[in-house]
């Protein structure tokens, strides 16, 4: 798990590497230049990529053995029905 941390921080250190290296933006801070660029940093761009890939689970748009992955609660907030994923240790 640490060396896919460690992998995961030098990816994010070549971007950060790259943008600083456009032109324009040697001095500006790395949020401020994804800001920019229109960017998002590659940890949220995960973030969103694994919600969009467990949503397809969920709703069956992929055809993977949901019950292996995660386990669901429904969970009633007020009006609002939440279901909650909950990420099995694989």
């Amino acid at each position: 798990m640490v060396s896919l941390i460690e992998n995961i921080d030098l990816i994010e250190q070549v971007q950060r590497r790259f943008t600083k290296r456009l032109r324009g933006l040697d001095g500006v801070a790395y949020t401020d230049r994804m800001q920019r660029l229109n960017l998002h940093s590659l940890e949220l761009r995960r973030l969103h990529l694994d919600l969009v890939f467990c949503y397809k689970i969920v709703f069956g748009i992929v055809h993977i053995n949901s019950d292996d992955l995660f386990t669901f609660s429904t969970v009633a907030i007020q009006d609002n029905v939440v279901i909650s994923c909950i990420n099995r240790d694989v």
